[in-house]
């Protein structure tokens, strides 16, 4: 199944493909409890796009993300904590209530704290809150984060209050990271929803002819409740434990006047969502942890920074997704406002024909990169002030990649202190892959791999590697990459045949733009693609040559996608060249899948207010 939009938004809860099993009929949901939206690709080596833009053979995504209906009320994000600028420096909640100068501007206690509002009128407060961020996956760049300079701890769900530290305000009455914010950052439910779950929830009764959404409420600590005044009469929201119900969603990602788009995607790198490609300390080798790192202009403390010394240094960063940019943000560390930039380029990279460079390699190759060389905002010359580099783009424009490159004299020392990129609306382009699923048991089951040291871990197949594991200077069967996968996912589970039925879901779209494909594919192997190897210019061959490890795989051997993943990049041959595994003997692979499905449409999808409804699905087996 693969869906992407083009225009405004769509919000995709479930995706339901409804087989027959003889006469029963059963229901197999993608986004329940048994079958979660998983953005972590698969694998980064089966794609068959390019690097602004993948295209994933199976299970990945670009540029979308996974939205939690808190509450079960098929709304998302409709009662966040509210979070207000109060002196209007971008930054929020950064200067609380304790008579200290937090962000040594000269003002005291202006930024905190925020009234918080019913914004849904149901009566709650903050229970439907925003969430974004996952566990830093990357064990060497997790023990870099836990040292100083950084103050991000270890995240494990959500970041309600896009401060990209994740859970560090729990629900106890306290403003535990002292943002002027109470109990604003619990944790988000775990990927595989539980059917209810028990969270603490501040209630109230509005009194007659009071809108609710229009109450402010201010948290008094000593009595651990929330309080507003309305026609002369103090209302209470007093903490409650509800039971709650929910569904988690993918959607294009979304932007919002509060929402760095830089510190997004730098979490979802954080997450292994990107694996190696990083998209803040570009080009590759560049330094991310450390005093001077480029994870210092991401990190949301004004008070840590990058320092470069060099002619042309600067940032580059890819959004990874294209997006409608309206502003720009660069500051050095308030301390040191001598150390702003003064002179430099802003230059970007969107979806115009000029930012795409074609080379072709020696091998017949042709490769695609997106280079930033359109101005953003004109060339700035000796503007040392403002110290803040605060740019409104009016028109917006769209941008997948930032460079901010520095023209001041070899030897000049400056800083970023913090990077940040606004938006509005949903990326333009998105697209979501799921797994591989075995419907044929009768539990389906879904095509995903994690690290053997640390189960919670997902990671692409390709990093579980054939190995000597006994030093006795051969492989054995159990040392294969294809026995290790075997271990976390069967290919010879039992199962029955399946009479493929309809196939339905449930969505919201959003404005009028808005372009929604769903597809679907059925097979019955593992391997989508026939894997090749090249064996001279224009030359390939299915079958192994010499051995890669000690005397695996046999010299002859049929090339399965283990093999495929070990060969080096020269050796293998490119995944968009690879012929596709079909339902037929003529290609030589056992199995086959189908191709792609025609777009179905989104409205005849849609499950109805019964439960109903849906496109039939007819799979054809050919050869």
């Amino acid at each position: 199944m693969k869906g992407f939009r083009l225009g405004c938004g769509i919000a995709l809860a479930a995706v339901c493909l409804v087989p027959g099993k003889g006469v029963w009929a059963d229901i197999w949901r993608v986004g329940d409890a048994d079958q979660p939206w998983r953005l972590h690709p698969v694998s980064f080596i089966l794609d068959s796009g390019v690097s602004f833009k993948p295209d994933h053979v199976w299970g990945g995504s670009h540029a979308v993300e996974i939205v939690v209906d808190d509450d079960g009320d098929d709304l998302i994000d409709e009662d966040p904590v509210n979070l207000v600028d109060n002196d209007g420096d971008l930054l929020y909640n950064e200067d609380p209530v304790n008579g200290v100068d937090d962000d040594r501007d000269g003002l005291i206690d202006e930024d905190g704290p925020d009234p918080q509002l019913d914004d849904d009128g149901d009566g709650l407060i903050n229970e439907d809150g925003l969430m974004t961020g996952d566990i830093i996956f990357n064990p060497t760049i997790r023990a870099g984060y836990l040292d100083v300079p950084f103050f991000r701890d270890p995240p494990e769900y959500g970041d309600d209050d896009y401060d990209s530290r994740f859970n560090e305000d729990p629900v106890n009455g306290i403003d535990d990271d002292g943002d002027g914010l109470i109990d604003e950052d619990d944790r988000a439910p775990q990927a595989q929803l539980p059917e209810q779950w028990q969270r603490t929830i501040y209630t109230y009764e509005p009194p007659a002819g009071v809108v609710a959404g229009q109450l402010g409420f201010i948290y008094d600590a000593a009595d651990d409740l929330f309080w507003a005044v309305a026609a002369g009469d103090t209302i209470r929201a007093r903490p409650q434990s509800h039971q709650l119900t929910p569904t988690d969603w993918v959607r294009p990602i979304r932007l919002n006047p509060q929402r760095n788009v830089l510190r997004l995607v730098d979490d979802r790198f954080l997450s292994g969502i990107f694996g190696p490609q990083d998209p803040i300390a570009l080009p590759r080798g560049a330094v991310r942890t450390g005093d001077t790192g480029s994870g210092q202009t991401v990190d949301g403390n004004i008070f840590t920074a990058r320092e470069f010394v060099q002619r042309g240094g600067g940032l580059n960063t890819a959004l990874n997704g294209l997006f409608t940019i309206d502003r720009v943000r660069y500051s050095p560390r308030p301390d040191f406002p001598d150390r702003t930039p003064p002179s430099f380029r802003l230059r970007y990279a969107g979806d115009h024909p000029s930012d795409i460079r074609r080379t072709q390699s020696s091998s017949g190759d042709v490769n695609i990169t997106l280079v930033a060389n359109r101005f953003l905002v004109p060339e700035q010359i000796n503007q040392a002030r403002p110290v803040v580099k605060d740019f409104i783009l009016d028109p917006a424009e769209r941008v997948r990649v930032i460079n901010m490159g520095s023209t001041t004299s070899e030897g000049t020392s400056w800083e970023l202190a913090e990077a940040e990129v606004y938006g509005h609306g949903y990326a333009l382009d998105a697209a979501y892959v799921t797994e591989i699923i075995d419907v044929g048991p009768a539990r389906p089951r879904f095509r995903r791999y994690f690290d053997p040291e640390d189960p919670s871990r997902p990671i692409p197949f390709e990093n579980i590697r054939t190995d000597d594991d006994d030093r006795d200077g051969s492989i054995g069967p159990d040392e294969t990459a294809a026995a290790r996968l075997h271990a976390q996912f069967d290919s010879a589970a039992v199962g029955g045949l399946v009479n493929w039925g309809k196939v339905r879901w449930r969505g919201q779209v959003e404005g009028d733009e808005a372009n929604v494909l769903v597809r679907v594919r059925a097979g019955n192997t593992l391997d989508t693609h026939i894997y090749q190897r090249r064996v001279g210019l224009g030359v390939v061959s299915p079958f192994s040559g010499l051995p890669l490890e000690l005397d695996w795989p046999p010299s002859g051997s049929r090339i399965d996608a283990t093999v495929y993943v070990a060969l080096s990049g020269i050796r293998r041959d490119p995944v968009q060249r690879l012929p596709y595994n079909t339902f037929t003997d003529r290609d030589g692979s056992p199995g086959g899948w189908s191709p792609w499905s025609a777009p179905f449409s989104f409205v005849d999808g849609q499950v109805d207010e019964f439960g109903q409804g849906g496109i039939n699905w007819t799979f054809a087996k050919r050869g």
